[in-house]
């Protein structure tokens, strides 16, 4: 008997049940929703309206229109941690840079670029159509800040040693030969700069002019500021601050541009100036020791003023662990007090990254990225 009940099969029907069962009761992942887990950076497609967030764990989230949002994975085997997003504005293309020292280029299918709209009779997905060599990635691992350009066939690439490589998006490789080297930076150092610092150092910022295709500002690590000629591969002008620089930026339609650097200051420049002058500096919450001024952002207002958008340079005895972003209008011109023409956005987690989405009709508006919240 005892036998018998050992050897007994169940019912088929059970068997049949709990097949049934596990379908049902299944936890399947079927889609992404929701704000990203540990974001390191930001990209926004200014043409397609379209938000593109990475984060530390290689995962990409795009936003567009309520209730539209794409979600991309890369190798989770691999050190895959996302370190820069640029997109190819109104193409559905973005560039993603990883710590790892890869690049890979994403495409939004189903996409017609003619209408400026996506395909609503078919799924819409990201396709992987290329990714860098191996060899590559020993370069692109010291990338320091990246530029595209607006023919969307280069990438320039700024190193930690100071050289800018340029990357070719058509055949996706990269020219192992620097298009801007140090030797070259080093040499107008001395002739033109009496000696005041010996190398450049890191290439910090890369900014292409906003008329001219031809003409780039470089902002290397060491105070050297270079207005740069891409086809003679020459310099036109160079400038020297006192402090490290953090960024630079065009604005009044690169007749002048901004910087801003370690020490809390931002300073404003005439492009058409062939002297090293300031037009302006300003430490905006000196003159005691203030932490640096991350990222700097100048837009014009109707009334001609400029409109100053900086993250960082808090006074660094009681501030420093307050994560915030200014807005101020240099001019008085129309404002009656402080108030109106000074404000600061004060976040409870680190600010990433921030953009301006402008507009022609009424005001424009600023995107903030900070670590938990968009």
């Amino acid at each position: 008997m005892f036998k018998f009940k050992l050897g007994h099969k169940q019912p088929e029907e059970n068997e049949a049940r709990r097949r049934l069962q596990k379908e049902l009761f299944g936890l399947n992942k079927i889609c992404v929703r929701g704000f990203p887990s540990r974001p390191s950076s930001l990209a926004y497609d200014a043409q397609l309206k379209l938000i593109a967030i990475g984060t530390h764990a290689g995962e990409i989230r795009i936003y567009g229109q309520p209730n539209f949002q794409l979600s991309y994975s890369l190798d989770p085997n691999q050190s895959s941690s996302i370190r820069k997003l640029i997109f190819l504005d109104g193409v559905g293309r973005l560039l993603v840079l990883t710590v790892d020292g890869y690049l890979h280029l994403l495409e939004i299918n189903n996409y017609n670029p003619s209408i400026n709209d996506f395909s609503s009779n078919s799924t819409v997905r990201i396709d992987r159509t290329g990714t860098s060599s191996e060899d590559d990635s020993i370069i692109l691992k010291n990338t320091q800040t990246i530029c595209l350009l607006r023919n969307h066939s280069s990438l320039l690439i700024g190193l930690n040693d100071g050289n800018i490589h340029s990357f070719n998006i058509e055949n996706f490789s990269l020219n192992t030969d620097p298009i801007i080297s140090t030797d070259i930076i080093e040499r107008t150092i001395v002739e033109y700069c009496s000696g005041r610092i010996i190398h450049p150092g890191p290439v910090q910022s890369i900014i292409q002019h906003p008329i001219n295709e031809d003409k780039i500002l470089v902002g290397y690590k060491n105070t050297l500021i270079v207005h740069w000629d891409l086809p003679s591969n020459s310099h036109d002008r160079t400038y020297i601050y006192k402090q490290e620089v953090e960024s630079v930026c065009w604005y009044n339609k690169g007749m002048n541009f901004a910087t801003c650097h370690n020490n809390g200051s931002y300073a404003l420049w005439d492009a058409k100036q062939q002297l090293n002058i300031v037009e302006t500096e300003k430490i905006p919450y000196g003159p005691y020791p203030c932490t640096p001024m991350t990222k700097i952002c100048v837009k014009t207002l109707r009334n001609g003023d400029p409109l100053i958008i900086f993250a960082g340079g808090l006074p660094r005895s009681s501030y420093s662990n307050k994560h915030c972003v200014s807005c101020l209008s240099e001019n008085e011109h129309d404002h009656n007090n402080e108030r109106a023409r000074h404000v600061t956005f004060d976040f409870t987690t680190p600010v990433i990254d921030f953009f301006t989405i402008d507009k022609l009709s009424n005001d424009g508006c600023i995107i903030h990225r900070i670590k938990n919240e968009l």
